[in-house]
């Protein structure tokens, strides 16, 4: 919150928290979401909750109401590793799911001959016709973004943008703005 008030440029900005079976099984969970948000001076939206596919699939019958609950809250809430496990594709339409987060694994050598663009290529359109957005996980070089752009995906994350950063280098990041490289600051993605 402190970042988005430093640098209006930054207004959009996000955090994504991942959740385990084991924290849906807590009681009083949605009320916690909402207490650390406004502790924190957030709007819903700032949030994002990542949910593995394994977790819904385990936790199905569990999180009816509660994944509306959570979304009521204005967080978004993303499937991680889509495709990767079991899975139905009933329970797209069951929960209230805005993206399907495709795995670095979908992608192989994405950009080369060998790679498995047409998995990417039928989620994003899977995820278009559902209404829902798309994340590309695991872009580590200029090729595999073009390529992702050229498949429609909203967002993509990955070493190609930067590692993971100690807390004072991300805030340099956030400051230079949006579409700066942290490795890189002098060019645009």
């Amino acid at each position: 919150r402190e970042w988005q008030r430093r640098y209006p440029h930054a207004s959009e900005l996000r955090i994504n928290v991942n959740l385990s079976t084991k924290h849906f099984s807590q009681p009083g969970l949605v009320e916690r979401i909402a207490e650390a948000l406004a502790a924190g001076g957030l709007d819903g939206s700032s949030l994002t909750l990542e949910i593995t596919e394994s977790a819904i699939m385990e936790e199905s019958q569990s999180l009816d109401g509660l994944l509306a609950k959570i979304r009521d809250l204005k967080v978004q809430l993303y499937l991680d590793d889509f495709g990767t496990g079991y899975s139905s594709l009933g329970y797209l339409n069951r929960f209230p799911i805005n993206s399907l987060k495709i795995p670095q694994s979908f992608g192989g050598q994405r950009g080369s001959a060998g790679g498995q663009g047409h998995l990417v290529r039928t989620t994003t359109t899977l995820a278009r016709n559902m209404a829902m957005g798309v994340v590309a996980e695991g872009v580590e070089t200029l090729a595999q973004l073009e390529l992702l752009r050229g498949l429609r995906c909203d967002r993509v994350q990955g070493f190609y943008f930067a590692k993971p950063l100690p807390e004072a280098q991300a805030e340099e990041l956030v400051a230079r703005g949006p579409g700066m490289k942290a490795v890189a600051p002098s060019r645009a993605v």
